[in-house]
This record gives structure tokens, sequence and C-alpha cells, in this order.
């Protein structure tokens, strides 16, 4: 297990890398555009979340605070598929790919208080292991992001 851990930690890093823009590049906010990973990812992060979670099945840990393979597994699966072209990647799909981004940094700063209000009420809720918490929602917030991306695409679809 230890070598899909380090696989995967190599994973995370090319990716990063390859999503942040050039030093050549100016670093304006409203200018920047991270560089997509291919469609072909896409599937490949599909089939690797599917295989995480049959793996988490088999083994009988699915749940998250057991399971580090589970909720970094589809943590990784969930970023690939958040940053992998469409077949047809234009100005547009780049417009509807920022509001999901802003939809989804709303949503994780939500998440936090609701979790954080939760932690307050509840002190001896399961909030206590700091990593998972931060995975949970991570992963809710790369949920709501994919979701609100292709939700829009498809309202836009339907409308014209």
């Amino acid at each position: 297990m230890k070598i899909v851990g380090v696989l995967m930690l190599v994973c995370y890093i090319l990716i990063a890398s390859y999503i942040y823009p050039p030093k050549w590049r100016p670093f304006d906010v409203f200018k920047l555009s991270p560089n997509l990973l291919p469609f072909w990812t896409k599937i490949v992060a599909v089939v690797w979340i599917i295989f995480v979670i049959f793996h988490a099945y088999f083994i009988k840990k699915i749940e998250w605070g057991d399971n580090h393979f589970l909720s970094v597994g589809v943590n990784l699966g969930l970023l690939v598929i958040t940053f992998a072209k469409d077949k047809l990647e234009d100005e547009f799909s780049m417009q509807i790919r920022w509001r999901a981004m802003y939809t989804s940094m709303i949503s994780f700063f939500v998440f936090i208080g609701i979790g954080g209000t939760i932690r307050i009420i509840l002190p001896e809720s399961d909030f206590d292991n700091g990593f998972y918490f931060l995975f949970m929602w991570l992963n809710a917030v790369l949920t709501v992001n994919i979701c609100y991306y292709y939700y829009s695409r498809y309202k836009f679809k339907k409308e014209n």
C-alpha cells in the first residue's frame, strides 16, 4: 500500500505542476487561465474513483475516518475530473468553469461554517480528526464544482 501512496503523491505533484501557470506568465487572477488536463484523463479519473470505492468496499472499510486510501483516492479522482478539458473547450466553457470554481469556494466557506457550528453544538461529534474533516469538505467542494459545471452546460444546451 505504501507504493500506491507514493504514486498518488507523485500524481498530486504532477497535476499541481501542470495546472499552475508557468513563471513567465503574469500572475493576474483575472487573466489567469489554468492549463487543463487532456480529455482522456477524465475517463481515467472516473475508472480510478470506481476502483477506489470497490477496493474500500471489499476490504470492508468504507468509513472515511478509517481508510486513507478511500479519502485521498476519491479526492485525487475528483481533482482530475475538475481540471480536465471537455471535448469542445471554448471561452464559454471557461466562463462556466470560473463560475463553478467561485460557487464551490463559497460553498467551502459555508461547509466549514456549518462544520464549525456543529463542533460547537456537539463537542463529542466525529469532527475530531482534522485531516479527514478537511478531506471530507474538499471532496464536497469538488463535487459541488463538478455538479455546477455540468448542470450549467446542460442547462445552456437545453435552452439553445
